[in-house]
């Protein structure tokens, strides 16, 4: 047996394990999903597209026989489905574009719409077969569960602390409840689909580095973290948008255009971290200790005012203080 036969097989062995184990394994579940998130990006940018699919073959093979151990059901069917989505297909996706040299956008909105697949299958799951609401549960019930909590607290416990101003802040909490379930429900297709673009976004990030230290291979093809931006147009869209939401009122085309607002200034927000990251290359600092500072103040950031990066991101495009636009950087 050939040498580069045998570390195929020994590959599809991989893969099988790291599926079974993010299926089987709950307490290490999410550490075997990025574990075979990234082997399927990896694998499937290093390897022809037939042996991509063997490998995807596999995983759906175990993903599905595992499932109809417990029985043939819709619940099992669309398990099924989610896990090999999640575990497979958007890494192999990815893998897939990138050896195909498709464009940045495209690598990262196909990756994004992959990781969205197993959310639109238990959403389609729950709202048909069960006639549940996927929003109703995730947003309103929580909501509920924290204001029937504020309000069995004893009020004459708080006068008696001396604490009248949160009687006052709790009654207000509660005239709040509808319109902030109304407006959470409205703009989560938003939170959703940016938390899906970070995925592709970090399983981008994560083959390209690997191949880069395992094989030397650059990517010309592929921006930099460092070099991102947006067009200039983008900002008088996101204007016009704005503008819009204020006059138009409540009405699902209003709801959407608000999550299409909050999606540019999700990208903006991330063009500003590469502004700063720009900033770091440029004094020679090292990777990881980037990243670690991104992680730290970039939560911080937010917390004291979101519009801060959004800004920043807003003025690096209009100006290109970096001088992107002569390399063709934009996103």
């Amino acid at each position: 047996m050939k040498r580069e036969n045998l570390i195929f097989i020994i590959n599809l062995l991989i893969v099988a394990t790291l599926c079974a184990c993010a299926i089987l394994i709950p307490y290490a579940s999410l550490i075997f999903t990025l574990a075979s998130v990234g082997f399927f990006a990896v694998f499937t940018y290093k390897n022809t597209a037939g042996k991509s699919f063997a490998a995807l073959a596999v995983a759906l093979a175990v993903t599905f026989t595992i499932y109809f151990l417990f029985g043939i059901t819709v619940d099992t069917i669309c398990g099924a489905a989610s896990s090999f989505c999640l575990i497979a297909l958007s890494g192999g996706a990815i893998g897939l574009m990138m050896r195909n040299k498709c464009s940045y956008r495209t690598v990262l909105s196909g990756g994004a719409f992959v990781f969205l697949l197993p959310f639109l299958i238990e959403f389609a799951r729950l709202r048909i077969y069960y006639g549940v609401d996927l929003i109703q549960v995730m947003i309103a019930e929580p909501l509920d569960a924290m204001f029937a909590a504020i309000a069995s607290i004893p009020k004459q416990d708080l006068i008696d602390a001396g604490a009248e101003s949160a009687l006052l802040l709790f009654a207000e909490l509660e005239n709040m409840k509808w319109p902030l379930i109304q407006q959470m429900a409205s703009i989560f297709p938003a939170f959703l689909i940016i938390i899906c673009s970070l995925c592709a976004f970090l399983t981008f990030l994560f083959c390209r580095k690997f191949v880069f230290c395992r094989y030397r291979t650059v990517m010309h093809e592929y921006p930099h973290f460092r070099e991102l931006q947006l067009p200039r147009s983008t900002s008088w869209l996101l204007t016009i948008l704005y503008v819009a939401t204020m006059f138009m009122g409540a009405s699902p085309l209003s709801g959407a255009i608000k999550n299409i607002v909050i999606i540019i200034c999700a990208l903006y927000a991330i063009c500003a971290v590469s502004v700063i990251d720009f900033l770091f290359a440029k004094i020679r600092v090292h990777w990881s200790l980037r990243a670690l500072t991104y992680l730290i103040a970039f939560p911080i950031i937010l917390m004291i005012d979101p519009t801060i990066p959004v800004i920043a991101g807003i003025i690096d495009s209009m100006f290109d203080f970096r001088r992107l636009r002569r390399r063709k950087t934009e996103i």
